[in-house]
């Protein structure tokens, strides 16, 4: 559950959160990314580059997603001044785990992506439709496609070996996090919350599958997590030869323009 502290995200003016922010005793949570959490009362605030498209992704999941099977963060504000993004969401006691290796854990969490992946668009990508970010795109192009067959022919265009095998026009998109990994998960009592939606959007199940391929973690040590999390999803449903398809695709994208993420 977030904390309970005297100080509530609505006693806070943007200037109280800018202040914050600067000051030289503030308790900093993580800094590992582009931008910094502080904690603050109840609430965090992440200041630094946080995109448009993780904001929208984050409030978009916090208000479709069952909180019986995963949490997500409330965001309560969130505003830009001189270049940095403010934003202002629950502070969530719990802890983050190294390793996962219990098989009732590693079934909760691949039942929150089975459970992401009931929910279904028309229009591929983040949820405000803006610029596609993650593990399998470029950092070079500022992407954004929101029809199925403009997404098709980016892939395409973008394969040497198997441009012809990749195709989506049957194919729903699902809503996809783009990041499990278990920095991005937070054990609290008997809750998992799921952080960190910068890369989420819908697309095909296969991405979120290649994503997971790609996502071993810094000299592969979440290698075993992400085969246990696959392991499990496609237990329930295995994959289709087209989908099959679809994910060697997707990790020929990635390796065009691979860049490290963790």
């Amino acid at each position: 559950m977030p904390s309970s502290s005297a100080k509530s995200y609505t006693d806070l003016s943007i200037e109280d959160i800018i202040d914050q922010c600067r000051n030289p005793t503030r308790e900093c949570i993580d800094n590992s990314g582009k931008a910094e959490i502080v904690s603050f009362g109840n609430v965090v605030i992440k200041h630094g580059k946080v995109s448009a498209e993780e904001i929208q992704n984050q409030i978009h999941a916090q208000a479709l997603l069952d909180p019986a099977i995963v949490r997500v963060p409330r965001i309560y504000s969130h505003f830009s001044v001189n270049g940095t993004d403010y934003v202002v969401m629950d502070r969530i006691c719990g802890e983050k785990k190294e390793v996962v290796r219990d098989q009732d854990t590693v079934d909760r969490i691949a039942r929150i992506v089975t459970h992401m992946h009931n929910f279904t668009s028309n229009t591929p990508g983040p949820v405000n439709t803006g610029v596609y970010s993650g593990p399998l795109w470029s950092e070079d192009d500022q992407v954004t496609l929101t029809t199925k067959s403009s997404l098709e022919s980016y892939v395409r265009s973008r394969l040497k070996r198997q441009s012809n095998k990749f195709t989506i026009a049957v194919t729903p998109l699902v809503f996809t996090h783009g990041d499990i990994a278990l920095r991005n998960l937070i054990f609290a009592e008997k809750e998992i919350w799921l952080l960190d939606w910068e890369f989420a959007g819908y697309f095909p199940r296969s991405a979120e599958i290649a994503a997971l391929r790609l996502g071993v973690g810094n000299c592969g040590t979440d290698l075993a997590f992400h085969q246990a999390i696959e392991a499990a999803i496609l237990r329930e449903r295995p994959l289709s030869s087209r989908e099959s398809e679809q994910v060697a695709c997707w990790l020929e994208l990635a390796v065009n323009h691979f860049r490290f993420y963790w």
